[in-house]
């Protein structure tokens, strides 16, 4: 059963705004609907905090695309638009371990061309030799059409996570409904 880009939107929209904060974009923001950005910081103390010893931030920035079909002409914009955006929010610094932007595009199909440029995009970035962290970009194409996700190298930590929220798989029955089923009730 396939579902439409509307539906895997707020599906998707929802499952993010467990730790993200979202954000929806305007009509004028096309193909671009919703943005999300998550920030972990992470400290170490010796005996109490006005002794730190270290600190390392990681943040992500996701970007979501919906077109109905989807060109390596659009693929290509969507991807560098994301990655604009995103390399416009990274502030490395002594404590910048690392971020993440992340282009994830819904469409209900997709030429051939456009499914490569999204598996071929590769960058990676290091501020100072990785002294002041570095960023990575993943990308990730839902084609629900055909019901598949393609990623990156990167991003399939990405791809796994959306097909988790988009095609969950039934649940196996617990041990309780097996007993339950045995005895006929």
């Amino acid at each position: 059963m396939a579902i439409t880009r509307q539906e895997a939107l707020e599906t998707l929209l929802r499952s993010y705004s467990v730790w993200y904060d979202v954000t929806r974009c305007n009509e004028g923001d096309a193909p671009m609907v919703a943005q999300a950005a998550f920030h972990e910081q992470g400290t170490g103390y010796f005996f109490s905090k006005k002794a730190k010893m270290w600190g390392a931030d990681r943040n992500e920035y996701a970007y979501f695309f919906s077109v109905p079909h989807l060109t390596e002409d659009v693929a290509r914009r969507c991807i560098a638009q994301a990655q604009g955006l995103g390399d416009g929010l990274i502030v490395p610094g002594r404590e910048h371990m690392c971020s993440y932007i992340v282009a994830e595009i819904l469409c209900d199909t997709a030429d051939e061309a456009a499914i490569q440029a999204v598996r071929r995009y590769h960058r990676r970035k290091s501020f100072q030799f990785s002294l002041q962290g570095w960023t990575e970009t993943h990308t990730a194409l839902v084609e629900l059409g055909k019901d598949s996700i393609v990623a990156n190298p990167d991003g399939r930590l990405t791809a796994k996570f959306l097909k988790s929220a988009l095609y969950p798989k039934p649940k196996k029955p617990g041990i309780v409904r097996k007993l339950l089923k045995k005895q006929g009730v």
